[in-house]
C-alpha cells in the first residue's frame, strides 16, 4: 500500500464489533509516546459494562437504578467485580458500600463519572491517552493493533480497549 497521505477512515474491530475511525484518532500499539493528552469528559451517559469494572473507576447512578438513596445522589468508586454482572461500589456522599448490576438481568445501575483521562489511567495504567505518529498507509493493514490517539472523539465506543484494523475504507 502506498502512503499517499490518505485521509480515508479505517475499519477497526474492537471486542467483536466493527467501527470506522479517522487515522488521526488512532495510534499503532508499540508506537505510542505515553504522554498525557488533555481530553474532554466521557460522553454521558456511558453505562458501566463488565469490561469497565475496575477498581478506582468513578461512577454515579445509571438508567436502571432502583436502589433508593444508597448513593446519596453523589458519586462513588468501584471497589471490585463481585461476580458475573455485578460490581461493588463505595459511595462518597452516603458512605454506603454495596453491589450493583453491570449487565446482570440486562440492567445497568451505574454510569461512568470519571473523565476520559481518569478512566483510561485506571483501565490501562501503562497505556494512558497517547500522542503518537499518524497512522500511515503502511500501518493501515489488516491485523495492525491500535489504541486511541490524541484526537480520539468517540467516548467509550471502543470499550476503552485496543482494536485491530480490518482495512481502509470510505465509511
Amino acid at each position: 500500500v502506498e502512503d499517499d497521505g490518505s485521509s480515508k477512515p479505517l475499519l477497526v474491530a474492537v471486542e467483536g464489533r466493527r467501527w470506522w475511525y479517522s487515522r488521526e484518532a488512532l495510534v499503532v500499539v508499540g508506537q505510542t509516546r505515553h504522554s498525557a493528552v488533555a481530553s474532554p469528559q466521557v460522553a454521558a451517559p456511558c453505562v458501566v459494562t463488565p469490561a469497565l469494572v475496575r477498581q478506582g473507576v468513578r461512577v454515579r447512578r445509571g438508567p436502571d437504578w432502583q436502589w433508593d438513596d444508597q448513593d446519596g445522589h453523589g458519586t462513588g468508586v468501584i471497589l471490585e467485580r463481585d461476580h458475573s454482572g455485578w460490581a461493588s461500589v463505595a459511595w462518597e456522599e452516603s458512605g454506603e458500600k454495596n453491589s450493583y448490576r453491570v449487565g446482570q438481568e440486562e440492567a445497568y445501575d451505574l454510569v461512568v463519572a470519571s473523565s476520559y483521562t481518569e478512566l483510561i489511567a485506571v483501565l490501562y495504567p501503562h497505556e494512558a491517552p497517547t500522542a503518537g505518529p499518524k497512522i500511515t498507509a503502511a500501518d493501515a493493514t489488516p491485523g495492525t493493533r491500535v489504541v486511541r490517539g490524541a484526537d480520539w472523539g468517540w467516548g467509550l465506543q471502543d470499550g476503552a480497549g485496543r482494536g485491530t484494523i480490518q482495512g481502509p475504507g470510505d465509511s
